[in-house]
């Protein structure tokens, strides 16, 4: 899978779980084992989450 691109970059906080992945080589595929879109608020939205609107809207990140 890695050697495809497929790359894991975030683990939970004992670091023993994945909870993020990317594709490299993607404008934005991003995979999260949580709801970033939960952890944001007004003026201040999550980075995964700003990320996804970003890429929606054809912005580079």
């Amino acid at each position: 899978i890695e050697s495809a691109g497929l790359k894991y970059v975030g683990k939970d906080e004992t670091g023993q779980r994945c909870e993020i992945m990317e594709l490299e080589g993607h404008p934005y595929y991003v995979g999260t084992q949580y709801h970033p879109e939960f952890k944001s608020r007004p003026g201040r939205p999550s980075p995964p989450f700003l990320g996804l609107l970003m890429a929606a809207c054809g912005q580079e990140i």
